[in-house]
């Protein structure tokens, strides 16, 4: 785990910057920690690989302040612009990057072109050999598969020892099977190196894997940032809760410090009486098991005072299954749910079960939305 008693790797101060009128980062501050890996998260166009790119200086600052290792590289203010490669950092692009024309050894050797010839071939084989790919020196990108040609460019943006690597998508070229794979790689990789790491993904269940710490960026702005644990756990926003996981999603009115729903009263302390607030439930906080004596067939405990559900169809997802349930609603009509449970659990379509919460899975936040 990185050290927090040492300076940040890097660190950004109300940096903000803008396309014509599309305000893309606004006034954002964080730090990534020496040894560190942080990744940035969000959807599409929410100024993930912007942020990127002003730590690079591939776009030139217009708002803020950008330090690597506490040296200053770029300040609007003062109209300081450290160019791209004066800052000491590694890039790996989501394309990788590689030349077609150059061996693996040399394209890991391209950026190294200041180090005498013999030194330029030691350092480039070490990041080759770093990487687990010191026997394919000779081969060519065509050569290599997608996993390997994205170890030859993290091969390469290590070769100079940045201060910092900086990672964009790096994985999002991989079907599903293999990018679970180098990832991994990736992982031990970067942590075996020692080299604070900022990487940009879209994809939450990338980001719990690889980070230290996550940084949620919505339209521009720091949503939240703390440990995957921390995220996933204690959501700060219906925002962030979704983006984590799939939710059931409940609207209701705060009285006496609780909102009413089919699993009985939810806490809402940060609200007031009278609020109109919006639960969301994690499927997997939706228990199931029969009613009576089928318990044992399922091998699953019984919720305890769970309400009633009535299946509507199941889905086996492999580590879990999927279960679809209409849940009673105060004798209307039902609402459409789902609960997410481990391994195999199939009940019939239109038994009836009973259905039990974990509340540490139940979030409430104020109503913003109302559709």
């Amino acid at each position: 785990m990185p050290d927090p008693s040492e300076g940040p790797a890097v660190a950004l101060e109300e940096v903000r910057h803008a396309f014509a009128t599309v305000l893309a980062v606004d006034a954002v501050t964080l730090s990534v920690r020496a040894r560190e890996i942080l990744c940035l998260v969000g959807p599409s166009g929410c100024g993930k690989t912007t942020l990127l790119r002003l730590v690079a200086g591939l776009e030139h600052i217009q708002a803020g302040r950008v330090r690597l290792g506490g040296q200053l590289v770029a300040d609007a203010a003062a109209g300081l612009d450290t160019p791209p490669d004066e800052r000491g950092v590694g890039l790996v692009f989501q394309d990788y990057a590689l030349f077609p024309h150059l061996d693996i050894l040399e394209n890991v050797a391209f950026g190294l072109r200041a180090l005498e010839p013999a030194a330029r071939k030691d350092r480039a084989t070490a990041a080759l050999d770093q990487v687990g790919l010191s026997e394919q020196a000779g081969a060519y990108p065509h050569m290599l598969s997608g996993g390997q040609q994205q170890r030859v460019a993290l091969a390469r943006a290590l070769a100079p020892g940045p201060r910092l690597l900086l990672l964009d998508e790096p994985f999002a070229g991989l079907d599903a099977r293999l990018r679970d794979q180098v990832r991994d790689d990736v992982y031990h990789i970067l942590k075996d190196s020692g080299t604070a790491c900022l990487i940009v993904t879209h994809d939450a269940e990338e980001a719990m894997f690889m980070a230290d710490r996550i940084a949620v960026l919505r339209a521009g702005r720091l949503e939240q940032i703390g440990a995957p644990t921390e995220i996933y756990s204690q959501p700060a926003s219906a925002f962030v809760t979704r983006f984590f996981s799939d939710v059931n999603r409940l609207v209701g009115t705060v009285e006496t410090g609780a909102v009413k729903t089919p699993f009985g009263r939810i806490p809402a302390d940060a609200a007031g009486d009278g609020d109109r607030v919006e639960i969301l439930i994690r499927p997997e906080a939706l228990r199931i098991a029969p009613l009576g004596t089928k318990i044992a067939s399922w091998g699953v405990p019984a919720p305890s005072g769970g309400s009633r559900a009535r299946v509507i169809a199941t889905r086996m997802l492999g580590r879990s299954s999927l279960i679809h349930l209409d849940v009673a609603n105060d004798g209307n009509r039902g609402l459409h749910m789902h609960s997410r449970m481990p391994g195999q659990v199939l009940p019939p379509e239109g038994e009836v079960v009973s259905v039990d919460l974990d509340l540490d899975q139940a979030f409430v936040f104020p109503l913003t939305d109302t559709t």
